[in-house]
């Protein structure tokens, strides 16, 4: 496709009329019905494996002007666009997605953003048992307690002074090859 073609059609690409999408506090109201499609589409055409679904944040490279525009000096491309995505590592499949737009509108201000992504990303694997891997900024024992009453197994590294964490594991010097580890309601955390 010649870049004049392409410029024309990304001129006039719309997928939502400007007349009905005037909600200021809706970042994503004129490509949420896009992103709704891809995730049931994503769903519906493919079961993921039961031991290889992880949930994490992603950075796509965006330079241009965007109120939710990330910068993380981490990553390679340091500016871009947040996205958690759950995906399964065997084939490296997007089950689904969430663009971070700096606020959530369906967040529960009583619990972390991460228990909120979690659960929100989580509640399409609700029933099968699949076991669901976590870094530790979402990794939290009272998360556990809530994945595992959707019947979501979920298995992560987390940090020792999360709340909730028993203290014994976080003082314990252990030499190499020694285990500690302390289980409580059906959660087991070894060190």
């Amino acid at each position: 496709m010649p870049y004049w073609r392409f410029a024309q059609i990304l001129r006039f690409l719309r997928f939502t009329d400007n007349e009905v999408a005037k909600d200021n506090d809706d970042r994503l109201c004129k490509v949420r019905s896009v992103r709704d499609y891809f995730n049931e589409k994503f769903q519906n055409n493919y079961t993921p494996a039961e031991y290889s679904i992880s949930l994490d944040e992603s950075l796509m490279k965006y330079t241009g002007r965007m109120s939710n525009k990330q910068y993380n000096p981490s990553k390679r491309a340091r500016f871009g666009v947040k996205f958690y995505k759950l995906c399964e590592s065997k084939l490296g499949y997007c089950i689904k997605f969430k663009i971070y737009t700096g606020q959530d509108l369906d967040r529960n201000a009583n619990v972390s953003a991460s228990e909120n992504v979690t659960m929100f990303m989580s509640i399409v694997l609700a029933g099968y048992g699949h076991t669901l891997f976590l870094d530790n900024w979402y990794s939290l024992p009272s998360l556990f307690h809530k994945v595992q009453s959707i019947k979501v197994n979920a298995i992560g590294t987390v940090r020792c002074n999360r709340k909730n964490m028993p203290k014994q594991l976080a003082a314990a010097k252990l030499k190499r090859s020694n285990v500690i580890s302390r289980s409580c309601n059906g959660i087991l955390v070894a060190k």
